[in-house]
């Protein structure tokens, strides 16, 4: 919602507005607890004399919306997921006052806050969101467009992670048909979409259907990438896990060796994700029942992360206690 107040001088006693605040030309005093939900954006000339909390983002006009979404895009971390929240929510308000509600551009602002939530662990917030985005896409662009692909593609990965895998196949499947009918059927997007089949029928349990998935987004990779580009490392990593877990080892290890081998040619052998190719074949040799092979392997993870990470870092008290078990 947004506020208006038509007058020169305008006094806040302990208020609180649910929306934004455009101040235009004027004065702003205030007494006691006063607070806005969203956002305080006042013009050059404006005087803001009232204390407001801290965490309400103002803004000058004119407002750069560009800019604030770049602002918003690089606090997606989760030491700054709310400003980043607050963020969209500001330019969602700002887009939803000038544009209609139907804009595309509204879509955007949906789509981000949808990831957002998801990166913060707020699913249904995530997929309440997602789902706007989608509906907006859908009436502006059509059933077919490829930025709809994206829409279904975010909202599978979430019921994914939600646990609800049905739903997210139902949705990856509809990303892929649109990718399949607007793309070459060996483009790197059709690839991802593959790669997130595989992780939901992982998932599942399904671990058949997985490898079938896997497989195919690492043939378009190989072919497209090339056998030493980094990215092809996700695909030998996800393949050697389905091999553990149908208790199928040495194919494992071969995947898991595979990205191992790519990662210290392009990475370095201290970087983090190294340290995670060592914990994934100290996984298979522990399920193979090679303990001291497998605790090997994780003391040469725990050595990367404890050089990278630190010794207080949550990843480290678990690789301890696993070689501790063994």
């Amino acid at each position: 919602s947004v506020s208006s107040f038509h007058s020169k001088k305008v006094i806040f006693d302990n208020i609180t507005i649910d929306g934004c605040v455009y101040a235009v030309d004027c004065i702003i005093d205030g007494f006691g607890n006063c607070h806005i939900t969203q956002q305080l954006i006042p013009t050059n000339p404006s005087v803001i004399r009232c204390h407001f909390r801290s965490h309400v983002f103002t803004c000058s006009w004119p407002i750069d919306i560009e800019n604030l979404m770049k602002l918003g895009r690089n606090s997606l971390d989760i030491s700054k997921m709310n400003e980043a929240i607050q963020l969209f929510r500001f330019i969602l308000c700002f887009k939803l006052q000038t544009l209609h509600d139907y804009h595309n551009s509204v879509a955007v602002s949906y789509f981000w806050l949808g990831r957002t939530y998801k990166d913060k662990g707020e699913y249904d917030k995530a997929i309440e969101y997602y789902e706007k985005d989608l509906k907006i896409s859908l009436n502006t662009l059509g059933n077919d467009h490829i930025d709809i692909a994206t829409s279904y593609n975010s909202l599978g990965n979430v019921y994914n992670t939600k646990g609800e895998y049905d739903r997210a196949i139902e949705y990856h499947k509809k990303s892929l048909k649109i990718k399949l009918s607007k793309l070459m059927h060996d483009h790197i997007s059709v690839a991802t979409s593959y790669n997130n089949l595989g992780n939901v029928y992982e998932n599942k349990g399904e671990y058949d259907k997985a490898i079938e998935y896997h497989e195919k987004s690492l043939k378009i990779k190989l072919n497209k990438l090339g056998p030493d580009h980094i990215d092809v490392v996700s695909s030998y990593n996800n393949l050697g896990t389905v091999y553990e877990k149908k208790g199928e080892y040495d194919i494992a290890i071969e995947y898991h060796e595979k990205s191992l081998k790519l990662e210290l040619n392009k990475l370095g052998p201290d970087h983090i994700d190294v340290a995670g190719s060592y914990n994934n074949l100290g996984i298979v040799y522990q399920s193979k029942g090679e303990y001291d092979r497998a605790i090997e392997y994780y003391k040469k993870s725990l050595k990367i992360k404890l050089n990278k990470l630190g010794p207080d870092h949550i990843d480290i008290a678990e690789q301890l206690n696993i070689i501790k078990n063994h």
